[in-house]
């Protein structure tokens, strides 16, 4: 199976990120963007919290040198907060609970809003 999904707005059938990697283990879960010199128009990130909370889904943008976007979703993929993160910031948590994080570029957030239900495609390498 592979670790890069495409991510599409359900209700739009638009494409939010079209590949973007599963982090699934520890080390990607902690290092995510951070000390990345850039990311590209089409790629992203994507944890799994084992359970949803606001405060296990709060992310930092500390050693990040260009700003993201953030999108929590619930455990039924559904979009539940959205922000742009600039790069140095402590601590940013969702309003509600979430399960899922999505990081991206800014530009993604003209692609998805609140409500929205997601879908995760696998592509192969």
């Amino acid at each position: 199976m592979s670790p890069y999904r495409k991510i599409v707005n359900q209700r739009t059938g638009q494409t939010i990120v079209a590949r973007a990697k599963f982090c699934t283990g520890f080390f990607c879960s902690f290092r995510g963007l951070m000390f990345t010199m850039s990311l590209s128009d089409d790629e992203g990130l994507i944890f799994k919290r084992r359970r949803e909370s606001r405060l296990r889904a709060g992310i930092h943008s500390l050693g990040m040198r260009y700003t993201i976007a953030i999108v929590w979703l619930d455990r039924e993929l559904t979009v539940v907060d959205t922000r742009s993160l600039p790069p140095w910031r402590a601590a940013c948590v969702p309003v509600r609970a979430a399960k899922y994080i999505i990081e991206a570029l800014p530009d993604t957030l003209h692609r998805v809003a609140v409500g929205d239900r997601l879908v995760f495609d696998e592509v192969t390498v």
